[in-house]
């Protein structure tokens, strides 16, 4: 699937890989669920594309998702975890960048550690795997020739380490965790760590425990993160509500508090992000009638 952008448009969404704004950069993201029996470990596969004109800069502001990725780029390997804050990254003339993403948590069998360690930062695959290990690792994925050949390289050494570290076994924390994940991102009338501790018969210290060592974040993060990709889907998508009801269908008290949370997140005000995004559709639209 394919999400391309014109490089005109200042603010867009492009879900997939967590963009919510853009500028003087065209980008474009494939994605590759995982169809082998790693699914359990890995997500998805990812490439992004990108696109500046000549001579100039470009940035895309991204939000973060409850996940760790392995990033190839510039030859290297490196594992980034969670980013709590929005990020933006500034490109340049043409390139790409392929990676992994994990199921939520499930890193920490082909990492080591916890999960709060790679937080807000990246580290390179080295200092888990060995030099030696992830010089192999990054040789063969620079000789492969497309994405179906790098995903079947990054299948193969996942599968080597997963023997090394615990074989076949599955850690019961990472299914319990797993689940809890995805009923917060599925359940939409959950918006309070309480309703997500009666649902999981946690304590909500046991849960922060639980989310801290294998997601590196806390469970009221990330219901704040679920809220406002919502919020931003339905922006995107046009919908014609009020803020009021999309605060309250949220679980916010009242708009204020939800507007204060969207521009911290997202970096600009509903109400702007809804009209570049405007914008954004009818510049595409002017673009494919053109192509």
């Amino acid at each position: 699937m394919q999400y391309p952008v014109p490089s005109d448009t200042n603010w867009s969404v492009l879900p997939a890989i967590g963009i919510v704004g853009m500028r003087n950069v065209r980008i474009s993201a494939d994605r590759h669920p995982c169809g082998s029996e790693l699914a359990d470990v890995i997500d998805r596969f990812w490439t992004v594309r990108w696109k500046v004109p000549p001579g100039e800069q470009g940035s895309a502001v991204f939000i973060g998702h409850p996940e760790t990725n392995l990033v190839l780029g510039s030859g290297r390997v490196s594992a980034y975890g969670v980013q709590r804050k929005r990020l933006t990254v500034r490109f340049s003339g043409t390139g790409s960048a392929f990676g992994m993403a994990f199921r939520p948590g499930a890193a920490l069998g082909l990492l080591g550690g916890t999960a709060v360690q790679y937080t807000d930062r990246s580290r390179p695959l080295a200092e888990s795997w060995g030099t030696a290990e992830v010089r192999r690792f990054e040789e063969a994925l620079r000789a492969a020739t497309d994405t179906g050949s790098r995903i079947a390289v990054v299948e193969r050494h996942v599968r080597a380490r997963l023997r090394m570290s615990h074989g076949e076994e599955r850690d019961q924390g990472l299914s319990r965790v797993e689940e809890i994940v995805d009923m917060m991102r599925d359940e939409q009338s959950i918006t309070r760590v309480s309703e997500v501790c009666r649902h999981s018969h946690l304590s909500t210290r046991s849960l922060q425990r639980l989310f801290r060592h294998y997601l590196g974040i806390s469970p009221k993060w990330l219901l704040r993160q679920y809220r406002l990709q919502t919020a931003a889907a339905r922006l995107a998508a046009g919908l014609p509500q009020r803020w009021t009801e999309i605060a309250v269908d949220l679980g916010y008290f009242d708009e204020s508090h939800f507007a204060r949370d969207f521009t911290q997140i997202v970096g600009v005000t509903p109400s702007s992000y809804a009209r570049n995004r405007v914008r954004a559709s009818t510049a595409a639209a002017t673009a494919e009638r053109a192509a």
